[in-house]
């Protein structure tokens, strides 16, 4: 793999100009967000959705419990929104001081509660009263410990990599407090997602509109309800608009991850750069953003073209299943099927975009392409052996953790809110734990993707990691020297 020296950056203080790759794709998804963005504004000016917004708020005028059902929610989920982002801060900094304590606690706790289930299970089944307990609770409990002893061969296998894992942990955490602006990027994104959601709604109902104006004559004609040729049409259309729907989904939370990954590789390569600028707005991030919505947007939308693929083979292989008959859906042998291809369709989608999180460094860094960047990631991962898979099994425990705690934090801030204005508790409750849990999984996702980044810089250029990471450079040599070792030997 070529070292940094060889290869320019696009990074940095002494950055070159990044070049345009993937030009086609970049057209295809600009040309598409365009026309979605259309259908949606004549969609909405044809069905005057602002009068409609008048007319539903006339209507809530005079229903005053509801109108302040729903204020107490949307105070809930701001309430929320912001004690789950003061709690996100407060883990970075925990997770940087006491990384390999939470690390091997995670870890540990894991098998050792899926343990105690499956002899739970084993105990009650002698005394449960239930039909069919006898049978089911042994097999129960002999999977759970079944699945708790490949936990802990698999902790055997990768233990010697969570002091690595937690040094990254740790540093990568520091960076986000420093230079908190990918945190406030993704947090915009998802805002932009659902208005990307919204819009491609209305386009939909908009070409829906359009192929029922176009061949309705013809069904008159035809003396039937329906033409066929209308519902194929109608299918061709559906199906466009849920692919610009997930196309646009996948680029945009790509465009928010390669931002994470410029910020902190530029953290990387220039040290001081945490210290530039404002801290909610440093130059890094802001760079790493312009690049990701510009020279480096035709390599992420030919990536996430890629995974959209994917979703749309899920959504219609669900849709066939769904339209099977009862009596034929209801088989166990084709609840069977279903779940096999519905778990293999999952596991290709999440290994895909494994990957392509990696290139997508090779891409914030280097402003390459998308085809060359994954033949960086391949050689990266022949390089690391294990490292790579270790890492994100490690903190996978750790962000799971998070999550759950983001979702207790919101659901109290929902509880705080019903109690000071005097409002249902119930729906205050489930719309702050729903906050809780998607502004800590964005945040924590943000903390991955840095993680990643060290991860590839590492193995880009070792000898460039800054002097004050010393522990985390011998960690990583040790660690290299075995996994390059073992790859020779195979």
């Amino acid at each position: 793999m070529d070292t940094s020296e060889q290869r320019h950056k696009v990074i940095g203080p002494n950055e070159t100009d990044p070049k345009v790759d993937n030009k086609l794709a970049l057209l295809l998804f600009v040309a598409q967000a365009a026309c979605m963005i259309a259908l949606a504004v004549s969609w909405i000016s044809d069905t005057k959705a602002v009068d409609l917004a008048v007319d539903v708020d006339e209507k809530l005028a005079d229903h005053p419990t509801v109108k302040s059902s729903l204020g107490s929610i949307l105070a809930a989920v701001v309430c929320s929104l912001l004690a789950s982002i003061v709690w996100l801060f407060f883990f970075m900094k925990l997770v940087a001081r006491c990384a390999v304590t939470i690390l091997k606690l995670v870890n540990l706790l894991v098998p050792a509660l899926l343990l105690a289930a499956g002899g739970g299970c084993i105990s009650l089944s002698s005394s449960c009263d239930f039909e069919n307990c006898t049978s089911v609770l042994p097999a129960a409990g002999a999977g759970l410990v079944a699945l708790a002893v490949l936990n802990l061969l698999w902790l055997k296998c990768v233990w010697e990599k969570l002091s690595l894992t937690a040094e990254i942990l740790s540093r990568v955490c520091s960076v986000l407090v420093a230079m908190p602006g990918s945190l406030f990027v993704s947090y915009a994104m998802v805002v932009v997602l659902l208005a990307w959601w919204v819009l491609c709604a209305a386009a939909g109902l908009k070409l829906n509109a359009l192929v029922r104006a176009d061949y309705g004559a013809a069904a008159a004609a035809a003396g039937a309800e329906e033409a066929p040729s209308t519902l194929a049409v109608l299918l061709v259309a559906d199906t466009a608009v849920a692919f610009c729907l997930f196309w646009g989904h996948e680029t945009l939370r790509n465009i928010a991850h390669t931002t994470t990954c410029g910020t902190v590789a530029t953290w990387y390569y220039y040290p001081t750069s945490s210290d530039d600028g404002a801290r909610c707005c440093r130059p890094a991030t802001v760079k790493a953003l312009r690049m990701a919505c510009t020279s480096s947007l035709g390599s992420i939308a030919f990536g996430s073209f890629l995974l959209a693929v994917m979703d749309i083979v899920s959504f219609f292989v669900q849709k066939a299943f769904d339209s099977l008959p009862e009596e034929v859906k209801d088989s166990c042998v084709v609840r069977l099927l279903r779940g096999c291809v519905t778990c293999c369709l999952g596991f290709v989608k999440s290994v895909m975009e494994w990957l392509e999180e990696y290139a997508f460094v090779f891409i914030a860094i280097y402003g390459m392409g998308f085809v060359e960047a994954g033949r960086e990631v391949r050689l990266l991962m022949r390089r690391s052996g294990l490292g790579a898979i270790a890492q994100t099994t490690l903190l996978s425990g750790v962000f799971t953790l998070g999550k759950a705690l983001g979702v207790l934090v919101g659901a109290a801030a929902g509880a705080g809110v019903a109690f000071a204005l005097a409002a249902p508790l119930l729906f205050t409750l489930l719309a702050g734990a729903a906050t809780g849990l998607v502004a800590s999984s964005v945040g924590l996702t943000v903390i991955d993707s840095g993680a990643k980044t060290i991860f590839v810089c590492y193995f880009e250029a070792p000898d460039l990691l800054p002097s004050d990471l010393a522990g985390l450079s011998d960690g990583l040599k040790v660690a290299t020297d075995r996994d390059t070792s073992k790859l020779i030997a195979l």
